[in-house]
């Protein structure tokens, strides 16, 4: 049953308001680790950042379009504190200056450089501000700031959150969204938590990820009802959402074809639903049709929901403890068809589908367990 688990891979109808707070924008969690559809990207120690995998977009950042079974060095960058990628073939990473870079496929404009063109080295996005966060989507792109939320990329969903519906190759501010402590994005949907406490979404909601109910896309945030104490965190699948709150539990909606939303069946829910039985959560990732969280008194994750790997074996529609992810798990991400995870220490591991060498290790094999990946 662990092999199973391991290997799977806002009733609100008006508008969010801007947020008129005295408090602080709060830094948002960040991640040293990034899964995308087929490659996978981490920050080494000294603040650099290395990407295996799949290339065909130039996703890796090292002036190629040749994939690579293990991790090669992205060209020019230092001082990254975070990267991020979504269930696309874009890559960004947040230095310590705050300035945004990213690679790999910009059909819509999703690298934030005014073109369209993939770059196969890092850009710098044009005219933003010092960033205190990043997230992407599949094909859009956004940021954290002291004066706001900015998106760009793919809007055809309305996932840029700036009333419209056009795609913006430069960074965008989102309609009415203040002070912003967290940032999340999938395939055309964002959520995002103003002052540490409310969340909002917009864009797609095909399969109820906005949590409202109304299963009709949005251009502007939505704000999400029916949660209990204020949210901390939020994660965001290309179906479903998951939110951690101050109370350590979490909360999640969306689609539930594989069990993701952790509430014991299959049943889709287009409202948050909390998850029974899962305590002292610190952070939650939702990936493709499965969810695992990490907690705040360490021990082992806990993941549920469906199984993406080549095995075909069944996943589980409750939480499980997966004991072969160890104690030690700093940073977790879920690709597509495989995931990720940092140690403490800085080891990095992966597991699953390995079809392009986005696990890693200088092969193809795919792996139902996680294995080490070199210079880490």
């Amino acid at each position: 049953m662990w092999v199973a688990v391991l290997t799977i891979a806002l009733l609100g109808l008006a508008l969010w308001q801007r947020v008129v707070t005295a408090h602080p924008t709060v830094a948002p969690a960040m991640s040293r680790i990034a899964t995308g559809s087929g490659h996978t990207c981490a920050v080494t120690a000294d603040g650099h950042v290395k990407c295996w995998g799949d290339n065909a977009m130039g996703q890796l950042g090292d002036g190629t379009f040749t994939r690579s079974l293990a991790p090669v060095a992205v060209a020019g960058l230092e001082h990254v504190k975070a990267v991020a990628s979504g269930s696309g073939s874009h890559t960004c990473a947040l230095t310590d200056a705050g300035d945004v870079w990213c690679w790999g496929a910009n059909e819509t404009g999703q690298l934030g450089n005014n073109d369209t063109a993939s770059s196969a080295l890092p850009v710098k996005v044009t005219g933003l501000e010092t960033a205190l966060g990043i997230a992407v989507g599949r094909s859009h792109t956004c940021a954290v700031t002291s004066k706001g939320l900015f998106c760009w990329g793919e809007n055809s969903s309305g996932e840029l959150g700036n009333g419209s519906t056009d795609a913006s190759l430069t960074p965008s501010p989102v309609e009415g969204f203040g002070p912003t402590s967290a940032i999340a994005l999938g395939a055309g949907v964002s959520c995002g938590i103003a002052d540490a406490a409310r969340v909002a979404c917009w864009g797609d909601d095909g399969d109820g990820q906005l949590g409202d109910q109304g299963f009709a896309a949005v251009n502007a945030p939505l704000a999400v009802q029916g949660i209990d104490s204020h949210v901390v965190s939020v994660s965001v699948s290309d179906t479903h959402v998951c939110v951690v709150t101050n109370k350590a539990e979490i909360w999640c909606w969306g689609s539930n074809t594989s069990g993701q939303i952790g509430i014991g069946s299959t049943s889709a829910s287009s409202i948050p639903t909390k998850v029974p039985a899962v305590r002292d959560v610190a952070s939650a990732i939702a990936g493709f049709q499965r969810t695992c969280v990490l907690h705040t008194t360490g021990g082992y994750p806990e993941c549920w929901g469906g199984v993406t790997d080549p095995t075909g074996s069944d996943g589980s529609v409750v939480p499980q403890t997966v004991q072969e992810l160890g104690q030690d798990v700093a940073f977790l991400s879920l690709g597509t068809f495989h995931g990720c995870l940092m140690k403490t220490g800085g080891e990095v591991r992966c597991w699953g589908s390995n079809t392009t060498g986005q696990l890693g290790d200088g092969s193809t094999a795919d792996s139902t367990v996680p294995v080490s990946v070199p210079g880490f």
